[in-house]
């Protein structure tokens, strides 16, 4: 089943979720805000993106540049948005062991293409 990883007040999550609909693609959505992840979730969120954690990350939040860690290290990342889950990018759309970033429009066109 198709996962999106979404906040309902970010607009390019409610974005992605319309056009789900709109396509009638089923899928399950996760607040990752209030069901906060794991840091072996993340790890496979970013595997499964073919990603750095650190591309998983809003580097524009405030709490990214007051937490003195070592970005480039995926586990100190991970645990970074375990501990700080408005950092996780959005959304992000999970299928099988594909994952992807769907803030573009690009992007969420891309996902349509993959799924019909």
């Amino acid at each position: 089943m198709l996962k999106i990883y979404a906040n309902p007040k970010c607009s390019k999550s409610r974005k992605v979720l319309e056009v789900l609909n709109r396509e009638g693609i089923h899928y399950e959505e996760i607040h990752y805000l209030e069901k906060k992840l794991s840091p072996s979730e993340i790890l496979i969120l970013a595997q499964a993106a073919n990603l750095k954690v650190i591309d998983l990350i809003r580097k524009k939040e405030d709490v990214f540049s007051e937490l003195n860690i070592e970005w480039e290290k995926d586990e100190l990342a991970a645990q970074a948005i375990v501990n700080n889950p408005i950092l996780l990018e959005r959304p992000i759309a999970s299928l099988g062991n594909k994952a992807m970033i769907v803030r573009s429009d690009e992007a969420i066109e891309e996902l349509i293409r993959q799924l019909l």
